[in-house]
């Protein structure tokens, strides 16, 4: 078999409409075959930050600080995540509060997408021995997810409620991506194959990708606890401070309509938002660590080597090209070019995990950027000059300072979602 193509898609209409979101996806290309030790692909000499630090607050997932309960009762549904996981017994504390009715768990996990079939059995994602799709999973109990997730009774709730072993449900945003509907069949590492039951609103399964069922949750490799869906009486203030009380591991509470998304992690652009904006790449690890080669067609279709000011040559997503020129040059107009250090910069473009969390880093997609990154190692308090800071997130990227776990050092791009996401402003 040939090395140049990792991903291809059967050109049915369906397929077809979904190459023209990732059209990169649907080309191939060269494989570069080199192992060595993974630099950001600009040459910054730094590791991204995302990278394993001393930080002294361990985390795994990025979120948007909320440290009071919000005011007044805003609804009886509640989630609540904790950095790298729910702590053991947590489950169980929550249901024990006298203010919950119900409460159920969601995990969540990254897993790999080896292959795809519609309903009729014609191949879809076509991947070569060896390479996978990265796709954002969750596993849940469908009757209780849908019980206190889906406020009406109705044909969704019942898809929902009905999941069955070896069946998955997709996102809405993955089924375009896919080009797949219900009676598809997904193939998932490991060699597991689930047929879709149906389509859902990302809204409904916090954008995930692909919702299975917790038999199914072991072997398809998603076992981490991620989050706790819970409905209750009485007043909402009162029972987020109860929920924070029963663990003292960082910890987000959120109400529905509080946030564009419930999941955990929920500060930045779920994964399925990431695809559809900025390409979709199949990858396969190269045996060095967290590192992961991409297919090389994704590469040449949306990554950009460009002069920029204050920092010189970077390597970052076409998308993100104009946005983070503008806001340097900013910077140099208003005689602010000192607030960012050339010698501190860490890197854009950076094809990797990230560190133990097994999710994708922003920076695979040159999405992300981390500048004055020795000032402002992950976990510690912000040295950041306020307008740098400004900089960026007027021109759409979301800022790291103010996360569960501080990664002061992160500027992430969110495209058409810059302003959906609390921290970030529209351009």
């Amino acid at each position: 078999m040939s090395a140049r193509p990792r991903l291809r898609r059967a050109l049915s209409w369906g397929v077809a409409v979904a190459c023209v979101l990732v059209a990169a996806a649907c080309d191939d290309g060269d494989v570069p075959t080199s192992t060595a030790t993974p630099t950001a692909t600009d040459g910054a000499p730094a590791p991204p930050s995302d990278a394993p630090s001393a930080s002294p607050t361990p985390a795994t997932e990025a979120g948007e600080p909320d440290p009071q309960p919000s005011a007044g009762d805003t609804g009886d549904l509640l989630l609540a995540w904790t950095l790298g996981g729910l702590p053991p017994g947590f489950v169980d504390a929550v249901a024990a509060l006298p203010e919950v009715e119900q409460v159920t768990v969601v995990a969540g996990d990254l897993v790999d997408l080896v292959a795809s079939a519609d309903a009729d059995g014609r191949a879809a994602d076509v991947l070569d021995a060896g390479w996978a799709i990265p796709i954002d999973a969750i596993a849940i109990d469908p009757a209780a997810y849908a019980a206190i997730r889906v406020a009406a009774a109705g044909e969704t709730a019942d898809v929902i409620a009905n999941l069955a072993p070896g069946e998955a449900l997709l996102g809405a945003t993955s089924a375009e991506l896919r080009g797949l509907a219900a009676g598809a069949t997904i193939t998932l590492g490991g060699g597991v194959d689930l047929t879709v039951r149906g389509v859902v609103d990302d809204d409904l399964v916090g954008a995930a990708e692909v919702v299975v069922t917790t038999a199914d949750a072991a072997a398809v490799g998603v076992t981490t606890d991620r989050f706790v869906l819970l409905r209750h009486r009485g007043d909402h203030p009162a029972v987020e401070v109860a929920v924070r009380g029963l663990t003292d591991v960082g910890m987000r509470v959120r109400a529905e309509g509080e946030w564009p998304w419930l999941r955990h992690g929920d500060a930045v652009l779920p994964q399925a938002y990431v695809k559809a904006q900025f390409g979709e790449f199949a990858y396969r690890p190269t045996g060095n660590g967290l590192a992961i080669q991409q297919d090389d067609g994704w590469v040449d279709e949306y990554l950009r080597t460009l002069e920029v000011p204050i920092l010189g040559s970077v390597t970052c997503h076409r998308a993100m090209a104009g946005p983070l020129e503008e806001a340097l040059a900013e910077l140099v107009d208003a005689g602010l070019a000192e607030v960012v250090d050339p010698a501190q910069y860490a890197g854009c473009h950076h094809p990797r995990l990230v560190a133990g969390d097994d999710g994708v880093s922003r920076h695979a997609w040159g999405l992300a950027i981390d500048v004055n990154a020795a000032d402002n190692a992950r976990g510690v308090v912000s040295t950041q000059d306020p307008r740098l800071v400004e900089a960026f997130t007027t021109r759409g990227f979301a800022w790291g300072g103010p996360w569960l776990s501080p990664d002061a050092m992160h500027f992430e791009y969110l495209g058409t979602y810059a302003g959906a996401v609390p921290g970030s402003d529209d351009p």
